[in-house]
């Protein structure tokens, strides 16, 4: 298997801004939803549903990389083959 040098292993600056923001909006204790949690604590929970929806994508986007790796490398004709007939099917869909 080759590295996946493309995908990140560490969150994105959206959740280290999500995490300033949090910081900074807990300091206020002015600002308030209306079920009364501050909103850092909504912007926390935001920020960590975040991390784990990115963490899952990135589980699934190295299963499919792997599978589908396996797949070029075991049966690379096939691999020609389907490429081929998607760029056909792209090709006359383009050309309606």
């Amino acid at each position: 298997m080759s590295d996946l040098n493309g995908v990140p292993e560490h969150p994105t600056s959206l959740g280290s801004d999500a995490g300033q923001v949090s910081a900074e909006a807990d300091m206020s204790p002015a600002v308030r939803t209306g079920d009364g949690a501050s909103v850092g604590a909504k912007l926390t929970e935001l920020r960590s549903k975040l991390v784990e929806a990115q963490s899952t994508a990135r589980e699934r986007y190295r299963a499919a990389y792997e599978t589908t790796d396996d797949f070029v490398h075991a049966k690379p004709w096939q691999a020609i083959a389907l490429a081929m007939m998607g760029g056909l099917v792209v090709g006359m869909l383009a050309a309606r």
